[in-house]
This record gives C-alpha cells, sequence and structure tokens, in this order.
C-alpha cells in the first residue's frame, strides 16, 4: 500500500475469512493513519434473509440486535 493512503477499504460477508481480512484490514488502517471503511457484500438469498431480520416488530428491536451480534461474533 502506498504511504499516502488514506483510506483502507475491505470487502465483508460475515464468512470467518471476511473477518479476519477485516482485523488484517484494520491493523494496515492503524499503522497507515488511515481510515477503514467495511462494504458488507451478500447474495440475493442473503439479503432476503437479512429483510426478514429487520423487519418491524413489537420489541423486536433488542432481538435483531441480539441476531446480528450473534452473526457477526460467529
Amino acid at each position: 500500500m502506498p504511504p499516502d493512503a488514506s483510506l483502507v477499504l475491505a470487502a465483508v460477508d460475515f464468512s470467518d475469512d471476511a473477518r479476519r481480512a477485516a482485523w488484517r484490514a484494520a491493523l494496515v488502517a492503524a499503522e497507515q493513519g488511515a481510515r477503514l471503511e467495511l462494504v458488507h457484500v451478500m447474495n440475493r438469498a442473503s439479503a432476503s434473509a437479512l429483510r426478514g431480520l429487520l423487519r418491524p416488530q413489537a420489541g423486536g428491536e433488542g432481538r435483531v440486535l441480539d441476531s446480528l451480534r450473534a452473526m457477526l461474533d460467529g
């Protein structure tokens, strides 16, 4: 990476490989004093499932956040 890079961009998809890539990107960004941006990518089936999770439900916000955290933590 050029020494004057101001942005590190990493694509993530909830996979273990993407999680490792995001950690590495964070380290590189920190070393370079750069901003880190993560872009989440997914196929249509995954997008559909996520839309189902995000549908408003009475008091469901906590469940959605818990589900998303569980997916991120693996």
